[in-house]
């Protein structure tokens, strides 16, 4: 016997609603994995508020994520002491000059990297110890034309005090072929600078020290600044005395305060390496930076560049110290406690180094940067330091 309308009609609903149900099921897994996806895209470009940095929680949740490179930095001897588990090693000072911290023509940096498994197809995360040479590397690589780079916020110390997983295997990639593709909106020559100092679409900022930038901390042949140039410490970019970086709203506020975003920035210090760490911030926040490379040990040590608040290396105290430290040897009395300390010249790190033979390998310095600098001009074009604190044109 047929069923009846109201029959019929119940059996449809059941049915119908059973598909209903099934497809809304479907939907919502989809919907799930679509959503899970998205986290996992997120996570791996790191969760943080700077999108060039990487967190530590993210980086531990994706130490072994396919098509992610992790660089470390540092010296050998200190990658293989222990390192980030999964992590290579390639030491930034390797792709720079030794005498002048410049960095090497394209062809050896190319060579380099290649050999040490990196195309610039894979994203890289980079870290290291301290405040600098991280984001010297992701400059370098940012000017090469290597757009996937990121730091690890905090550095090797972040990771340690999180208890990221350490390890001391070493791990190398297969060689393949690094193509540069260099971009001079981001490197700055000396001349550029030069001619930026006459530019008013362009804003210098000098990362250093405020005793540096006044010219109380020499560290080449003379002390001072650009002319022009703003104050802006690199220092100011962390939380507290750490390794970890403020916030990037905060950040903004800062520099919001004294630079025009509408116009080409220009950012040094001592090498060109804690300058790199402001280009990160500010390439974050939408300036159009670019970082000299050659910096104060160039500047300073080049006679016919005009600077400002000028003081000069005192070659009188470090001439009065070598007699002193050389009269026991010729019979006479010890050294006076002063001996042996000296004023710092061309160091990019903090104190300055007293000890026996540190005059005697600051006075070859010395005199080694002082006839680089002559034998940048005829000597006849060339003025010789004043004695007094002045500003030279």
């Amino acid at each position: 016997m047929r069923a009846g309308w109201y029959e019929r009609s119940c059996i449809g609903r059941k049915y119908k609603g059973g598909e209903t149900m099934k497809r809304r099921r479907l939907w919502l897994i989809v919907l799930l994995a679509v959503y899970l996806t998205a986290v996992w895209a997120s996570v791996a470009i790191g969760e943080s508020t700077h999108p060039l940095a990487v967190s530590v929680e993210s980086l531990k949740q994706n130490l072994d994520k396919p098509g992610v490179i992790i660089v470390d930095i540092r010296p050998a001897e200190d990658y293989q002491a222990g390192h980030i588990a999964g992590a290579i090693n390639i030491e930034v000072d390797k792709l720079q000059t030794k005498s002048n911290a410049i960095l090497h023509p394209v062809s050896k940096v190319e060579e380099i990297l290649g050999s040490s498994g990196i195309d610039g197809s894979k994203e890289l995360v980079l870290y290291g110890e301290g405040k600098e040479k991280a984001f010297l590397a992701l400059w370098m690589l940012d000017h090469l034309g290597t757009s996937n780079v990121r730091v690890l916020d905090g550095g090797i110390e972040a990771w340690k005090a999180a208890n990221g997983k350490m390890t001391s295997d070493a791990r190398a990639l297969p060689a393949t072929t690094f193509r540069a593709n260099p971009d001079p909106a981001r490197y700055a020559t000396t001349q550029q600078v030069l001619d930026s100092t006459k530019d008013p679409n362009v804003q210098i900022v000098d990362v250093r020290t405020p005793d540096e930038f006044k010219g109380e901390d020499i560290r080449s042949l003379r002390g001072g600044h650009i002319p022009g140039a703003i104050n802006i410490p690199y220092e100011e970019n962390f939380q507290g005395e750490g390794t970890v970086l403020k916030p990037l709203d905060e950040l903004e506020k800062l520099y919001a305060a004294k630079l025009d975003k509408s116009k080409n920035i220009v950012v040094y210090c001592q090498t060109g390496t804690r300058s790199t760490n402001t280009y990160f911030i500010l390439r974050e926040l939408g300036y159009n930076v670019r970082n000299y490379d050659a910096s104060w040990i160039e500047w300073g040590s080049n006679f016919s560049l005009p600077i400002e608040n000028a003081t000069y290396y005192n070659f009188a105290k470090v001439n009065k110290t070598l007699k002193e430290l050389s009269a026991p040897a010729a019979g006479s009395s010890a050294p006076s406690p002063e001996a042996g300390k000296a004023e710092p010249i061309a160091q990019e790190s903090g104190t300055t180094r007293t000890s026996g033979v540190g005059p005697y390998i600051l006075a070859f310095i010395a005199l080694a940067v002082a006839v680089a600098a002559l034998l940048r001009r005829p000597i006849s074009e060339v003025k010789m330091p004043r004695t007094s604190s002045a500003k030279v044109s």
